[in-house]
This record gives C-alpha cells, structure tokens and sequence, in this order.
C-alpha cells in the first residue's frame, strides 16, 4: 500500500485537481469521483460508508474502486461492464461468493478483496467460481480467514495470488492442475510451518511449478526449504521473519534461478550456523541477500559470493569489521550495516551505496569514494572534510550527526545532501558554491537564523529546498533568486511573521505553515511567477489583504488562522485558484457564492471546524451553502451555533446539545 507523507497532501490535491480538469465530463454516481481518459474511465467510491453499489449503467467504467464502505454482498450486477478491468472491494463486508459470482466478467484482470468477512473457502466456491473470470490474472484475499489450504482454489488464468493474513496453517497444494500459470504467491504472515507442494520432491518429474516470486515471510518455518530448489523458475524467496536458525552447506544446491533470498529476523546467532562461507556460493545467480535482524556478531571473513551485489546485515549485532570485500564478495555494490555497535571501521570496500547509519560511530576511513553514503543518526562523528574523496559522490546524507560546519567544496557532483537535524547557525555564499548539481538540499530542524544574499545563487539545478524548523525570521527577496530550478521550497516551523515578497521564476509550491505570519505584504506573490501553491495554514492571519495576488495561484491553504471574516474582494486576485482551504479558522458569518465570482476554476473548499452562525441575521445560513455543495468537501462536517437554542445544528441534521457546544468552544480556542 502507498503512503504519502502528510505534508505533502497538498500537491497531491493540485494534482488531482489539474487531472480532472483534463479530463472528460462524466455523469458519476453521488459519493463518487470519476476521471475519463477515453478508453480508459476510473470511478473512486472508496470510504463512502456506502453500503448500496452505485449505477454505471450509462458508463463504460474500466477501473471501480470501491474500498472501505459496508457492501455485503458481491456485485454481481457489474458483469454488465463489459470493459471492467480492474475491480476493488477491500475492506468491505463480504462474506461469501455464489458458484457464478463471476459469471460475465469476460474483461476482470484484477480482483481485490482483502480484509473482507470470508471465513472459508467454501463460502467463495474457490474451486469453481474463480475460472468463471476467464482473464483474471491477479487476485488478493488477503487479510481473511481462509484457514488451510489444500487444493480448493482452481484459476487457468490467474498469474498473482496474495492469501497473506489467511489464518492458513497448512498448505498442500497442487500448481500444476489448480494454478498453472501462478508466478507470484504471496502467503505472508499465516502459521505455515512448511509448504507441502505436490510432486516437489519427485527427482525424475519434469513439470515443475512455475512460481517465480514467493513471499513467506511471518511464518514459523524453523527449517530452511530445501525442497524449494525444484521451483526451477524460483527468482525471488523471503524468509523473513521466521524461526530459522541454521543453514547446511547445500542448503542452497539447486536454486539455480535464485537472485533475492530474504533471511532478516530469523534465530541465526553465528555466520557459522549459516555456513556463510560456503552455503551461498552454491546460488550461482545470487545478487541480493538480506540478514537483518539477526544475531551474527563480528564481520570477519565468513561470508563468500562472488555473484553477490547487495547485502544487508543492519541490526545483527556487529562490533567490528575484518573483511577482505575484494576476494570475498567482489561484485558487491550496495552494503546496509545500519544500527549496529561500530564506533570505528578502516576497511571499506568500493561500493556504490553504502548504509552505515546509527552506529555509534566516531570515526571512519573514507578514502573511497560511493554513489550514496549514508553516515546519518552518528553524533559522535569526527569528520575530516579534507581527507575525503567526494568527487564520485552522488548523495550523502550526514543528518542528525552533530554537525556545526560542513565543507562540501569538493562534492562537485553531489545531487542530493541530507544535512537536518544538525546544529548549523548560518549559510553563506560559500557553503554550496560548488555543489551545482545538487537536486536535493535538506537543512531542516537545525538553528539556522542568517542566510547570507546569494547563499542558494550557485545551486542552478536544486529542485527541492527544505529549511523547515530553523530559527529563520526574515526572508530576503532574493533568497531563490538564482535557483533557476527550484521547485519546492518548505519554510514551515521558523519565525518569519511576515509573509513578504519573494523573487523566483521556478518554485511551483512554497510551504510556510506554523510560521507565526501575522500580516501578508499586498505584493507578496507578485514576483513568484509560476507559484502554484502556497501553505499558509497554522499561521497568526487574521485579515487577507485586498490585493493580494497571483495569476497562477491554484491552491491556497489558510486552515487553522485566525480569520473572522472574509470579504466579497478576498480572492478575486486568484483566477486560477482551485482548491481553497478555511477549516479551523473563526469564521462566523456564512460566505456568499459570488465572493467566488473571479474563481470560475474553484472546484474544493474546506470550511469544517468554524464557528459558523445560523439564525438573527444569518438565517438563510444553510440555504447559501447549499449552492456550494458540490465544492465543500467537508460539508458533512459543517455546524452552525444557534443562541436561540443553545445548541450547535448540523446543517443536516438535528440540534448538539448545549454541552458539546461548550466543548466546541474550549477545544476551538485551546488551538490559539
């Protein structure tokens, strides 16, 4: 599952915003969102708490995701969307599948239904209703209790398979007949012990699984699975959180197809118990080994590959490093050996990446040079700037390390530095003036109050700035000016008070929040000339100036000011201006739809968490909203407080009692 980072939410709403104003109008459903890209046509009716399937009776849909609401039964009414490819029903209330539950989906390629209420196999007739989808190549039941498994589940088409937190504690399968064309398995986190596949051990047999990609880790495996050198095909195979403890020394005679082996947080206390000097030599397609987690001890010449090209031995409990990389693992390119109890290591292979994070470090030997080199979370470290040979180096990430001064002079090919949490004072000129490639620059959380005219002039490629949580209290103009590239630039957590002009022809997205801003300078944005959205949310607003502008502005965040009142003039400097967010202000007064009348691309607004007033004056409150409704995104959440009955009212549903009025308004000025 893909998690983006929450303060990043809002360019992911600008995104989605420039999408659909790209794309075709569509009738969708209510509770729906609906993008066309003619053949294509996606419906999102996910977390709708939506319990009846909506109609796409006179829609072509061919992506329907409706995650996270409370269907019960299966649609099987949408075997009628003869182009439907792709359909998602997770987290849902379903508990069975009848026998022709899947009858007419002739175009079902994917299927999701994790986290569903099935409690069987039989209660989804997995031996026949499966193949009624002819195309069906991928199919998730994750997170339900299927129990064991053992020759239920027949597919010719189905290629991806994820039955991962199934309660399945055996398994006895037959791939050949039920799954023939399977490639990836996924059976994470159940209480398998062992994988009975039939035929596997059958030395003359000939027709082997053709499972390539095989996921078990979280099992209570205590052997390694020998047996599994006969998956001919088997490229990928995570072990991972099992209760393995050793490794023969043909352990891995066979796996001819073997590239990934996953090992990390098993019970191995020695690289004897592995054999770690002869076990992975019988691999002869081995690249990626991960034993992290594990109790190895000392580094010391036990390990041998010489097709191995990344390694992870983080976390398994090393205090030294004796070890010739050369001869013993000549094709290694990237070594992890984080969180481990190194304060010192002098032999350091030619690497490409390198992982040496939250050692304990106090000094290293760099006299190679990597591609990236990760030395963060080590405030103990004495680093020679001097003695380094940066010229290689493309990312370097020093972070949380104590630093007071950097000298990155001779980083000439640096793209990206990892510099937050230190406890650098200034930037000048001089600090980055020759890392002209830098893409990536991050000095956030540390206490920068001065940063000298032209500091950032030199850095003709930086794209992304981040000088969050600093001591930073005045801006000057000319701070970007010479960043021709920049796009994202995060001022959030400093000082500044005062949102002042700023001079760039490149920054797209500018976060101020929790800044303290109090006043904004009419001309602020006057000189941003491709700003295309601005945070200001958490900040001390209480007025927006009337000829505060810009031409290119499509989202603006004022969540959590202070505002009071907003006028009929706030916003028309704003034409582009498409999602606008007034949650969590002190709005009382309702706001009239032709204060958007210079907004005709405004399409989200937030306005939950206010004060709003709805009766003496204001008694068509919820009237004036209601024209709006399609573009307040939090419309559900909106209340209003009428004095009359001392109570807060929904503006569709019934009358809070008074106390929840009271809390409203302790928690409402708590925030300030």
């Amino acid at each position: 599952m893909m998690r983006s980072e929450p303060r990043l939410w809002p360019i992911f709403i600008l995104i989605i915003g420039l999408t659909a104003g790209e794309s075709v109008a569509v009738d969708c459903p209510v509770k729906c969102k609906c993008l066309e890209f003619y053949p294509l046509f996606y419906a999102d009716c996910t977390y709708g708490e939506l319990s009846e399937y909506p109609n796409f009776d006179s829609v072509a849909v061919t992506e329907l995701f409706l995650s996270g609401n409370k269907f019960k039964v299966f649609p099987r009414q949408y075997s009628n969307l003869k182009n439907l490819s792709k359909l998602s029903l997770d987290n849902n209330h379903i508990d069975k599948l009848g026998v022709d539950a899947l009858k007419g989906f002739n175009s079902l390629v994917s299927l999701l239904l994790d986290n569903n209420r099935i409690t069987s196999w039989e209660d989804i007739n997995a031996s026949v209703s499966i193949t009624k989808a002819p195309q069906l190549s991928s199919l998730s039941l994750r997170g339900n209790r299927l129990g064991s498994f053992n020759q239920q589940l027949f597919s010719e088409s189905l290629e991806t398979l994820d039955i991962s937190e199934c309660h399945i504690s055996t398994a006895n399968l037959n791939f050949n007949d039920q799954l023939p064309k399977l490639t990836r398995l996924w059976m994470a986190n159940n209480n398998l012990s062992q994988l009975d596949i039939l035929g596997l051990n059958e030395l003359d047999k000939t027709d082997y699984p053709s499972i390539g990609y095989l996921d078990l880790s979280g099992n209570r495996f205590n052997e390694f699975p020998r047996n599994f050198s006969n998956i001919k095909d088997l490229w990928y195979l995570d072990l991972s959180n099992n209760h393995i403890d050793k490794l023969d020394s043909n352990a891995l005679k066979g796996f001819y197809s073997l590239r990934n082996l996953m090992l990390a947080n098993n019970l191995i206390t020695s690289w004897e118990d592995i054999n770690a000097s002869v076990s992975f030599t019988k691999a002869p397609q081995l690249e990626t080994l991960s034993l992290r987690g594990n109790r190895l001890g000392s580094f010391n010449q036990q390990l041998f590959s010489e097709t191995l090209e990344t390694l992870d031995i983080s976390d398994c409990h090393i205090s030294n490093v004796n070890f010739d990389f050369i001869n013993q693992l000549p094709r290694l390119q990237d070594l992890s050996m984080a969180n481990t109890n190194l304060s010192q290591i002098k032999q350091l292979p030619h690497i490409w990446r390198l992982d040496l994070s939250n050692c304990s470090l106090q000094q290293i030997d760099l006299s190679f040079s990597y591609y990236k080199l990760n030395l963060s979370h080590n405030p103990a470290l004495q680093l020679n700037f001097n003695d380094m040979d940066f010229e290689e180096y493309l990312e370097l990430d020093l972070s949380y390390c104590n630093l007071d001064k950097i000298d990155f002079s001779r980083l000439r090919k640096l793209h990206k530095a990892h510099l937050q949490g230190n406890a650098l004072e200034s930037i000048n000129a001089n600090t980055f003036a020759n890392n002209i490639e830098l893409s990536l620059l991050d000095l956030s959380e540390n206490s920068i109050s001065v940063i000298e005219n032209n500091s950032f002039n030199s850095l003709i490629n930086l794209y992304n700035l981040n000088l969050a949580n600093n001591k930073i209290v005045h801006l000057n103009e000319n701070l970007i000016s010479g960043s021709e590239s920049l796009a994202e630039l995060n001022l959030s957590h400093n000082k500044i008070q005062k949102l002042t002009k700023i001079i760039s022809n490149s920054v797209e997205y500018i976060n101020m929040s929790w800044c303290n801003i109090s006043t904004i300078e009419i001309n602020a944005l006057s000189n941003l000339s491709v700003i295309e959205v601005l945070d200001l949310s958490h900040n001390l607003i209480n007025n927006i100036p009337n000829e505060f502008e810009s031409n290119t502005l499509t989202a603006l965040i004022l969540s959590n000011c202070r505002l009071s009142s907003i006028r009929h003039n706030s916003f028309q400097g704003f034409p582009k201006l498409t999602h606008l967010l007034l949650d969590g202000n002190r709005l009382t007064s309702p706001i009239d739809s032709s204060y958007f009348r210079n907004n005709p691309s405004l399409e989200y607004i937030y306005l939950a968490d206010n004060i709003w007033t709805c009766d003496g004056q204001y008694p068509s409150f919820p009237g004036l909203h209601e024209v709006q409704k399609p573009k307040i995104m939090d419309y559900d959440h909106l209340r209003c407080i009428s004095s009359k009955a001392i109570g807060i009212r929904s503006l569709s549903g019934p009358l809070i009692s008074k106390y929840a009025l009271l809390l409203l308004i302790i928690y409402h000025f708590a925030l300030y």
